[in-house]
């Protein structure tokens, strides 16, 4: 068998390991999120602008579930985002 082959086997052979073993590792370092962030997260603007205090809407989304942060903290959202949100969370 001609080298190229040979190495073209190889690194064919090596990518397939490594991507199984990516595969695992993925499903064992899998961080669980609250599904209550993503909803908070779709009711925000996204503006990201940073004026309720935090770097951006997930972090902002995070500290409301985690009770950190008031329900009232989106001044960009102001009233209605505020509203949404206590529905989200009163259930």
């Amino acid at each position: 068998m001609s080298t190229f082959v040979l190495s073209i086997i190889v690194l064919g052979l090596m990518g397939f390991i490594f991507a199984i073993l990516l595969g695992l590792a993925a499903d064992y370092f899998k961080v669980e999120v609250d599904p209550r962030v993503e909803e908070i997260l779709k009711i925000l603007p996204g503006a990201n602008c940073g004026v309720c205090g935090y770097a951006g809407c997930r972090q902002f989304a995070e500290s409301v579930v985690n009770g950190n942060a008031p329900i009232s903290g989106c001044l960009v959202g102001k009233k209605a985002v505020a509203d949404k949100i206590e529905k989200l969370m009163l259930k």
